[in-house]
Order: structure tokens, then C-alpha cells, then sequence
């Protein structure tokens, strides 16, 4: 558009023109979706003019990997979002965001068993890449069970914890893995001979 109101939609080539116009200075103005909007001063002669404008991208595309802090593999049906778009990653732990505005992005990922951490991305004009890994939100419970008189260590103990069992080994060892934090969990070992053990266990 000119200072004078005139407006012009350029074509597949990118040219527009604009007939009749005043001689002297005017101002040109140039505004698309997803682009930095130009205001350009010109002269204008008799005759024909030319005038190119150049318009600078506004958006950025951000992609990247999601894997696991542990196992440094990556993480499928994971759910990243920012603002009001959303992808979901397959098996190969992959997002892609097309379309994002310049500068810092925040960024969302939320699956079930792991913790969503705070990320933020700094979208320059073209592809970006963000790779980040998530924390499992469980941990391991594990220890030895043994007689409260004599401390030798008891084998063969049922432990019930969090819908799973384990029998104690030889040694006395337990181990629960994937076990959710922050949550209050019941313990209960039972062997012949002993009264039945209860108790209430939280990770953190």
C-alpha cells in the first residue's frame, strides 16, 4: 500500500504496480502473514518507476529429539506443545513445529512417568533444532530384610509393594524398580514364623 491508500496484492511472481500516482516522495508499505511488515519511503519520477522490497521472515521452524536422561533413548507418545500447537512424538522421539514466532518459545513435553521440565527455545528466522531429555518421574526401592533380634539377614520373604511382589534372596535383598515418586505407597513383608510387617513408603 502507498501513503496515498492505494493497495495491490502481488501476483505468483511476487510483482505488483501501482498507475497514476503523484509525483514526489510517498511512502510504500509491504505486510504478509508470517512476515515482518516493510514501510519504505520512494520517489516517484514521471514515467515508470521500480521499486523492489524485501520482506524478512517472522517465523521459524523449531524440530528436535526427545530422549530419556538414563537410557539416552528416545521417548514415543510424548506430547509437546507451545501456545496453541501441538505434536506428539513417534517412535523415533521426533517433534517438529512449522510455523513458530521469533524469539523465546516455550515449550511443553508431558508423558505420563516422567517429569515435564520448564524449556524454553529461541526461534531464529529458518529451521532451529532442540534436543532435550526427560527425567523418569520413579526410582528404584530396594534394601535387606532381616530378624529384629538377631540381624542375620531373612531370606525368602514375600514383599508386597506398590501391586508388585518380591521374595527376598538368599542374602536378604529386595529390589522394586519403576517406582513412582511422591506418592505414599503400603510395604508388607510376611514369612512363616514372623509377624506380618506393614508400612507406608514415599520416594521423593
Amino acid at each position: 500500500m502507498v501513503s496515498s491508500g492505494l493497495r495491490d496484492t502481488t501476483d505468483a511472481d511476487g510483482l505488483y504496480a501501482f498507475s497514476s500516482l503523484s509525483l514526489g516522495q510517498t511512502t510504500v508499505s509491504a505486510s504478509m502473514t508470517n512476515y515482518i511488515t516493510t514501510t519504505e519511503a520512494v520517489v516517484i519520477h514521471f514515467g515508470s518507476n521500480i521499486f523492489d522490497i524485501n520482506l524478512a521472515s517472522s517465523v521459524g521452524s523449531l524440530t528436535g529429539l526427545i530422549s530419556d536422561v538414563l537410557t539416552d533413548l528416545p521417548i514415543a507418545d510424548v506430547i509437546v506443545s507451545t501456545g496453541s500447537m501441538q505434536d506428539t512424538t513417534g517412535a523415533d522421539g521426533l517433534y517438529t513445529f512449522d510455523v513458530l514466532p521469533l524469539g523465546q518459545n516455550q515449550i511443553e513435553a508431558v508423558l505420563e512417568g516422567y517429569v515435564s521440565p520448564a524449556i524454553f527455545a529461541d526461534v531464529e528466522v529458518g529451521e532451529n533444532v532442540l534436543n532435550f531429555a526427560l527425567a523418569p518421574n520413579y526410582g528404584t526401592l530396594k534394601g535387606w530384610v532381616s530378624d529384629e533380634l538377631t540381624d542375620d539377614f531373612l531370606s525368602g520373604v514375600e514383599l508386597v509393594f506398590n501391586t508388585d511382589t518380591f521374595y527376598t534372596t538368599v542374602e536378604g535383598y529386595y529390589e522394586f524398580e519403576f517406582v513412582p515418586v511422591d506418592q505414599e505407597l503400603a510395604i508388607i513383608a510376611n514369612l512363616e514364623g514372623y509377624r506380618e510387617y506393614r508400612d507406608w513408603i514415599e520416594l521423593s
